[in-house]
């Protein structure tokens, strides 16, 4: 909340009057002479109204039609936009505001009131703005940390009937800076492939621009990817208008999930560095870019786990696994499998689980395999955990571990679905 447009300890932004010290009032001519005012004790005060809580019926806060908004149009990154809104004062009685808050990314500058020399001076919340004068009230759109349209709103309170007078910002707003794409999925990358992706980088204007890897927020490359970073046409001073940067995933990249932000930064700073600076936060342009993918083994198997679920005696339940091979010079037909406990255990109801293989359909050099619990006996209950070992028999690969568990119960009579996996 702006300094000066609301009480912040009161949740609705009202105001309200000094409440009175101990001790006898000072003297006024309408008090000069009058007897005392009797005791709290023998006549309740009543409460001290709250500027602008009141609804006047007789005031009235009026914006000529269309005045309550206004659109900066196009605008970069950055910028600091301000608009000052007229309103008047257009009822029988005079109008109180209360309080002007505004939404994020807008500032309220300040309020001024026309006095009675048609002149400007800074307005005191709850303070009476009589008939035919009027308002003005300035705001400030921090663009900084927005993209494209862009709308903010500012609420004035006061005691009109209506109780709120809505002014509206807006700007259609171009990044200083930015990469297309700005999102680079590189998909499955295979073991001993190398998979590129170059990333263009513009300013908007064409200002030329130094970039570096952003010194505040240092991010670890990962293993078997490389980042090229380079200008196109530099200058003299090594500035451009347009950068690339390459991103290459190969040798040395360890299999699973990939995932890497590109981070920058140029050497221009924001219209508003001065007051980022004193905050401790980045006063020059930045500009990011996410990049992930999947680096495959030589196998790969989905799911990594099985889960046989919630299961009654004597239920057949079905499970799937589907191994890929990524290696083209290795054949998966003779893979074999193995069920066991977990961790060396002994896996409860071990002769009740059974499996196959079968080649995948669609798919060249993949297999599915089927882990299936053939039903467990009557009376059983109880928890049970174990690992299907896929024997392979490729050198680099040669077990695959897929854990499973389940859990039994005699007593479940309700349908369980034995689908899925």
């Amino acid at each position: 909340m702006v300094a000066g447009l609301g009480d912040p300890n009161r949740l609705d932004g009202s105001f309200e009057e000094e409440p009175q010290r101990a001790g006898p009032a000072p003297a006024t001519p309408a008090t000069v002479g009058t007897p005392a005012a009797p005791q709290a004790s023998e006549q309740p005060k009543s409460k001290a109204p709250i500027y602008g809580g009141e609804k006047d019926p007789n005031a009235r806060l009026s914006v000529n039609f269309g005045d309550d908004k206004h659109d900066f149009g196009r605008a970069r990154q950055g910028e600091i936009l301000e608009h000052t809104f007229e309103l008047e004062s257009t009822g029988e009685g005079p109008v109180r505001i209360r309080q002007a808050s505004p939404t994020c990314g807008c500032v309220v500058g300040g309020l001024e009131v026309e006095d009675a020399e048609g002149e400007y001076a800074p307005y005191k919340m709850g303070a009476p703005v009589e008939p035919g004068k009027k308002v003005r009230l300035t705001a400030k759109l921090n663009t900084t940390s927005k993209r494209n349209k862009t709308t903010v709103r500012i609420n004035v309170y006061t005691n009109d009937p209506i109780g709120l007078t809505q002014l509206t910002l807006s700007a259609q707003i171009e990044p200083f800076i930015q990469a297309t794409p700005a999102f680079v999925n590189l998909g499955d990358i295979k073991e001993g492939a190398v998979k590129t992706q170059v990333i263009d980088i513009r300013t908007a204007r064409g200002e030329k621009v130094k970039l570096e890897d952003d010194p505040r927020n240092k991010i670890q490359v990962p293993p078997g990817m490389e980042v090229a970073l380079e200008p196109v046409q530099a200058d003299e001073q090594g500035r451009s208008d347009h950068w690339r940067a390459t991103i290459s995933v190969g040798e040395g990249a360890k299999e699973g999930p990939l995932g890497y932000q590109l981070r920058l930064v140029t050497d221009v700073q924001m219209p508003d560095a001065a007051e980022k600076i004193e905050k401790g936060l980045p006063s020059f342009y930045t500009v990011t870019a996410a990049v992930n993918g999947r680096v495959l083994g030589v196998l790969s198997f989905t799911p990594q786990f099985l889960s046989m679920g919630l299961v009654r005696p004597g239920q057949r339940v079905p499970r799937h696994v589907k191994v890929i091979s990524h290696d083209p010079q290795f054949d998966l037909s003779n893979v074999t499998v193995e069920v066991q406990g977990e961790k060396g255990q002994e896996l409860a109801w071990a002769e009740y689980f059974t499996y196959s293989v079968k080649p995948a359909q669609g798919l060249n050099n993949a297999v599915d395999i089927t882990l299936q619990l053939e039903g467990l006996p009557d009376g059983a209950d109880g928890s049970f955990r174990g690992v299907m070992v896929i024997h392979t028999g490729h050198e680099r690969k040669p077990d695959l571990n897929v854990r499973f568990s389940g859990v039994c119960r005699s007593g479940v009579t309700r349908p369980i679905s034995t689908g899925g996996r």
